[in-house]
Parts: structure tokens; C-alpha cells; sequence
């Protein structure tokens, strides 16, 4: 019993830590670009038709979200050399 006692303990330990850093790293994000939905990001709805049309035709997957992305790793980059992950 004490084993799966130790083992109950760690796993809320690492949940709570997984917690903090998704929660810090989201943070940083929003703090950044001011939300972290896409439709707020690209301006556009993913779910309309008419937005998607938009989206193909300013190519936004191949110019803005390959933005996003590298702002994400930059973030957890940070977040790294801060010790926090």
C-alpha cells in the first residue's frame, strides 16, 4: 500500500506542475498576441465557409500560423532557460 501511496503523490504532483507551466506558457501567449484562439488570431472563423475562403486566398496557414507557432517554441524556450519546465 505504500507503494501506490508514493505513486498517488507523485502523479498529483506532476499533474499540478504540468498545470503551472501550460498555465504560464498560455499566459505568455496571450500576453503576447492577445488570445490564444485562432479564430481571434487569424481575424477569421474556421467554421465559415466565406472566413475559409479568405483564409486560402491570403494563405494564411503557410504565412500566419507558421508565425504563431514559432512565437509558441520561442515561448518555451523562455520558459526553459527559466527553469520552468
Amino acid at each position: 500500500f505504500l507503494d501506490y501511496d508514493v505513486d498517488i503523490v507523485r502523479v498529483r504532483m506532476w499533474k499540478a506542475k504540468a498545470y503551472a507551466v501550460s498555465t504560464e506558457f498560455m499566459n505568455r501567449f496571450i500576453e503576447k498576441h492577445g488570445s490564444v484562439v485562432c479564430r481571434e488570431l487569424l481575424g477569421y472563423d474556421l467554421t465559415k465557409k466565406e472566413d475559409m475562403v479568405v483564409i486560402e486566398e491570403q494563405n494564411l496557414f503557410r504565412t500566419f500560423c507558421p508565425k504563431m507557432v514559432e512565437s509558441a517554441a520561442q515561448i518555451l524556450d523562455e520558459m526553459i532557460s527559466d527553469g520552468l519546465c
